[in-house]
């Protein structure tokens, strides 16, 4: 049975608390921990409520029953793929903080090209994946309004869109739709729910053939680049 790693759970207390945020330990069991974190800034407390839970190989972050981000997890993991999954959920709480000290306005200095400050849902993905792919725009209407209809959308991302993605990324002239195209999935991991999250690391990515994923990586920021990598290590192995 897996469980959360002291190790893990070092740094991830250490990351929040040199951030500025009081930890508050509501709960903590093999299964996960329940936690207040406090921003306190001059006369205003801003107070939020998050757990993390394992559930077999899966590590999440939750706030309520809304799952923010979920990850491949191993107690044993090294230490460099501990920190991967801390400074991940790190950024998810600190925009979530800003979010609220703000009530809702956008952060102008935000390097995603999100300015609305809503989340990605697979929705709002593929309405910028179609005017990537204009091609496909049309055999994706048939299916995008059958609700709760997963495999079938799985399967268009299997069949129509990771192909082309191979496709552009061998031909030196598709520069220009490779740094829209990348730039796109880097914004919406960003700002994706779990299961946006999901697809474009396990689906999407993982579905880049072995031997260009080299070149997909030219066109991601750093943090993105470490993304692929923890989640290559599962290609064809999930």
């Amino acid at each position: 049975m897996q469980k959360i790693s002291e190790c893990f759970m070092e740094l991830f207390i250490g990351k929040i608390e040199k951030n500025g945020l009081e930890v508050e330990i509501i709960s903590s069991g093999t299964d996960g921990i329940e936690f207040n974190l406090n921003n306190k800034t001059g006369d205003k407390c801003t107070v939020l409520n998050y757990r993390i839970l394992i559930n077999n190989r899966n590590l999440s972050l939750l706030t309520g029953e809304r799952i923010l981000s979920s990850w491949v997890f191993d107690e044993n993991n090294t230490r460099k793929e501990n920190e991967l999954i801390v400074n991940d959920f790190l950024d998810i709480i600190l925009k979530s903080f800003r979010f609220a000290s703000d009530n809702g306005t956008s952060e102008d200095d935000d390097d995603t090209g999100n300015t609305d400050n809503t989340a990605f849902d697979t929705s709002k993905f593929m309405k910028k994946i179609c005017s990537i792919f204009p091609e496909v725009k049309e055999k994706y209407s048939k299916i995008e309004n059958e609700p709760e209809n997963y495999p079938k959308f799985l399967n268009f991302i299997k069949e129509n869109i990771n192909p082309r993605i191979n496709e552009i990324l061998k031909i030196k002239k598709n520069k220009k739709i490779s740094e829209k195209l990348f730039k796109h999935l880097t914004v919406s991991y960003a700002y994706g729910d779990e299961i946006l999250r999901c697809i474009i690391t396990m689906l999407i990515f993982n579905g880049i053939d072995n031997e260009k994923i080299e070149t997909a990586k030219a066109y991601l920021v750093p943090t993105m680049k470490k993304v692929v990598d923890m989640s290559y290590k599962f290609k064809n192995k999930l």
